[in-house]
């Protein structure tokens, strides 16, 4: 029994595995595929801290570093607060 699993990887912007399974509506048999956008909410942000973590302990980035230091995009906020349970 598979509600539904959408899985998609890219590097560099860049696709590279892009797979769907199971079901978006399971009792109309309506099947997942990649133009249903699931709503994650917060089962991403464990994922990110695992990634945070394993970061910091390699040296590659500090919980004090301001997160553009590492996405040129995002705005001015310590790495530390995004990885912080009552981030956004």
């Amino acid at each position: 029994h598979l509600p539904g699993l959408q899985i998609l990887c890219a590097k560099s912007g860049k696709v590279f595995c892009n797979y769907s399974y199971g079901w978006a509506d399971e009792a109309r048999q309506l099947a997942l595929d990649q133009s249903v956008i699931c709503r994650m909410y917060s089962t991403t942000k464990p994922i990110v801290y695992a990634i945070a973590a394993a970061l910091v302990h390699e040296g590659k980035m500090a919980l004090d570093d301001p997160v553009s230091k590492h996405v040129p995009e995002w705005r001015d906020t310590l790495v530390r607060v995004c990885v912080d349970n009552n981030a956004e």
